[in-house]
């Protein structure tokens, strides 16, 4: 009886921490800047404290190290960025004789949201938008993209690099 109670929690557990856990991912943008010498540490300092200049409320920073093959491989570490349901993981690194820089953009949606999408009856009602929702959302992104930009401009001109154009820039 036991055995079946803990059989029952751990899938429980597991089913609501995979729901929860799981995020889908937007959106995806990258450079490398050639002849570029720079820490990843120095350049997660720069987002870190451009982002937060532009004081955005209940912003998180943390870092995150994900797999760069699999389970047992070597790890990669990430500036973590969370706003609510949005994410934003910022790398960068040495590569070769130039210096990579990416961000990808992904949101952790609520439980009601994803359960929802699973009933086409209700997808249309849980996906819904209100103007000020968009609104928000929009702010959020072009403050985090701000700051991303201040962090690239500022490696690039302290280093002689030319500096990305717009398009260049361009992600969401």
């Amino acid at each position: 009886m036991i055995f079946v109670i803990l059989l029952i929690a751990v899938l429980l557990f597991g089913g609501y921490y995979i729901v929860n856990r799981s995020v889908e991912n937007h959106q995806h943008w990258q450079h490398t800047f050639d002849g570029l010498s720079f820490s990843a540490e120095e350049f997660y300092q720069a987002v870190q404290a451009a982002i937060t200049k532009r004081e955005i409320p209940d912003i998180r920073f943390s870092r995150v190290n994900y797999s760069q093959k699999g389970l047992f491989s070597d790890k990669r570490e990430y500036l973590h960025i969370e706003k609510g349901e949005f994410i934003y993981d910022v790398c960068a690194a040495p590569y070769g004789t130039g210096f990579f820089v990416s961000m990808w953009f992904a949101q952790r949606p609520s439980v009601t949201k994803k359960l929802g999408r699973k009933v086409k009856a209700l997808e249309a009602i849980v996906d819904s938008q209100s103007y000020y929702t968009i609104d928000t959302n929009a702010m959020i992104h072009g403050a985090i993209q701000s700051g991303f930009h201040e962090a690239i401009e500022e490696m690039t001109v302290s280093k002689g690099v030319r500096q990305l154009s717009n398009a260049e820039l361009k992600f969401f």
